[in-house]
């Protein structure tokens, strides 16, 4: 081919990515005929639909032998586009990205009914594979071929997947749902499951935060699909966003649209499994937002509707894996509400079933990274319970615990920032338990890693109410080892930087019952530290917590608000020698 039929076919690509791929076989094989050149260039096409192939895959694509297909995808080796692909086998080889991807969109548009068969090929090759790479390409190729049975299945695959499979599955399965969103090759139903599958993996990372305006956009394309589950789904993970941001009347909100949509299709169904499990979830979710708003009684009873409903469930079906894991941490969502009443061996009961449900999970598949992390939370919630009892070596056993297995899990992936928060917890944890021993090195060990980690969390990611909270937390039990060393001056830093946190959350939403509490417990502590130094500061300090637990007692009337201002006023009256004045 000279050098002027060589430009001529380059500009008869137009600069299309996909024709100037396929003119890569005119180039390569110019001495061929042009129906030789024609049987290669459907080679490369058929190559371009899945991510790797190999002589069997090719002869499946195209119904030909595989002699024949042998000396085909030797062919296509000998193309720019075309390379060895080890890591599937020997003689597998694949397409460029950019030009598989090109040449996927250009056929998908020019020739849909051949796309949709090759793809559909594609999907049979792959539907008894049981591997995680194989059920990703699968899927893949399964929502090219039939997108309204496709997904269905992505549902399904999806829902299984957030409990069972490792992490780094998860992730493979959101970059691939990724490229089909990407290229536009997705619509109706189908990008809806897709949209939302690669969004719980991004929530799975403690990407909440950043997640508000994806969900609203799913909401909408649910909606317009008339998908009621996917629409529930959208619902609740805008719930678990507007939660991070710390947006609670919002979550609410979306926590409620949720429950209303798994309540009808529950009761459309009452033999789904499914949509019964996601109806117990649903009532769990409502529950914490209840007791964020400072609901406890009706926190308590949507939390037990889900208990409930998860213990039916497990009657028909012992020991489903999603069922006995969900039930595992709503039974220590309920066991933290007992706690807060003073009802401590409720608490126990609560914890140790929920132990027993997430050790036999764990047990079962120890590699599974989130039955670990429930795991490491159910130790965490007993050792709560065990020091509020002043059990504290067993309560120390527990925290350690739950501490090596937070270890394990951030070490896995250092980039997981729900892992690493969870680590951040666990040292504060253990830390404040060896504060309370007055074992003050330890516990500053263990509190400065915990401040390392969420410095580093909300330097990534400062619009994570959530993460903001633990810093403040992190800030505030640094200062409280430095201040029981007499270290005034430095704990006073820490401290005022904890403040100004807690102060910043309360004026993002002050209906937030918890936050505000966690104010005035702040202001407690600086006024305490500053009995030292600044005797009048400190009264300014204990007038503002006693005015917060105040106005929260008018509002919600619980008893350990109530307790809690008592005790700041006789403590004001005890250090300073005054009652706050009226």
């Amino acid at each position: 081919m000279s050098i002027s039929e060589r430009l001529g076919l380059l500009q008869a690509a137009q600069g299309q990515p996909a024709k100037l791929a396929l003119a890569t076989v005119d180039l390569a094989y110019s001495a061929l005929s042009e129906l030789e050149r024609s049987a290669i260039r459907e080679g490369l096409e058929a190559a371009a639909v899945p991510h790797w192939c190999d002589p069997p895959i090719v002869a499946s694509l195209l119904a030909i032998h595989e002699a024949e297909s042998v000396a085909l995808v030797t062919r296509l080796q000998s193309l720019s586009i075309v390379e060895p692909f080890p890591a599937r086998g020997e003689k597998v080889v694949n397409v460029h990205e950019a030009s598989r991807l090109a040449i996927r969109k250009w056929l998908a548009a020019e020739q849909e009914e051949r796309f949709r068969e090759l793809s559909a090929r594609a999907a049979a090759l792959f539907v008894g594979d049981s591997t995680s790479s194989g059920r990703i390409e699968w899927i893949y190729h399964f929502l090219s071929a039939d997108p309204e049975r496709a997904a269905t299945a992505l549902e399904k695959l999806d829902r299984e997947w957030s409990n069972q499979v490792q992490p780094e599955d998860r992730y493979a399965l959101a970059a691939a749902l990724k490229e089909l969103e990407d290229t536009e090759m997705v619509s109706g139903r189908a990008r809806v499951w897709v949209q939302l599958a690669i969004a719980w993996t991004r929530a799975s990372r403690g990407e909440h935060a950043f997640l508000a305006d994806k969900a609203a956009e799913i909401i909408k394309l649910a909606h317009i699909s008339k998908d009621k589950r996917a629409e529930g789904d959208a619902h609740w993970l805008a719930g678990d966003a507007y939660m991070a941001q710390g947006r609670v009347e919002d979550a609410r909100k979306a926590y409620h649209r949720n429950l209303e949509i798994s309540r009808k299709l529950a009761k459309q169904e009452p033999s789904n499994g499914g949509w019964q499990r996601e109806l117990a979830v649903a009532h769990a979710l409502v529950a914490g937002v209840l007791r964020e708003r400072g609901k406890a009684s009706e926190a308590e009873r949507a939390c037990q509707e889900a208990i409930t409903i998860l213990r039916q469930l497990l009657q028909e079906s012992p020991g489903h894996p999603v069922w006995v894991q969900d039930l595992g941490g709503i039974l220590l969502q309920m066991s933290d509400m007992v706690q807060t009443r003073g009802l401590l061996t409720d608490a126990e009961t609560l914890i140790k079933e929920s132990l027993g449900l997430q050790e036999s999970l764990a047990e079962k598949d120890p590699t599974n990274a989130v039955w670990q992390l429930n795991l490491a939370l159910g130790h965490s919630r007993m050792g709560d319970v065990l020091q509020a009892q002043q059990k504290m070596a067993q309560a120390e056993t527990a925290f350690v615990k739950a501490r090596a297995l937070s270890e394990h899990l951030a070490s896995l992936d250092p980039t997981h920032a729900g892992w690493q928060l969870r680590l951040s917890v666990a040292f504060n944890r253990v830390g404040n338990l060896f504060l309370l021993q007055h074992r003050l090195s330890q516990a500053q060990e263990q509190f400065e890693k915990s401040l390392a980690i969420t410095r580093s969390l909300t330097l990534n990611n400062p619009m994570s109410a959530v993460w903001q909270r633990e810093l403040a937390v992190a800030l505030s039990r640094v200062s409280d080892v430095l201040y029981a060393q007499d270290k005034f001056d430095e704990a006073r830093v820490l401290l005022e930087e904890s403040v100004a946190i807690h102060r910043q959350l309360t004026a993002k939403d002050p209906t937030r019952v918890e936050w505000q509490q966690d104010l005035a417990w702040a202001c407690v502590q600086a006024g305490r530290l500053l009995l030292k130094t600044d005797r009048n500061a400190a009264g300014v300090f204990y007038d503002e917590a006693i005015a917060i637990m105040a106005a929260l007692a008018r509002e919600h009337g619980s008893e350990k608000i109530r307790t809690d201002k008592t005790a700041f006023e006789k403590e004001r009256a005890d250090v300073l020698g005054t009652a706050r004045p009226d």
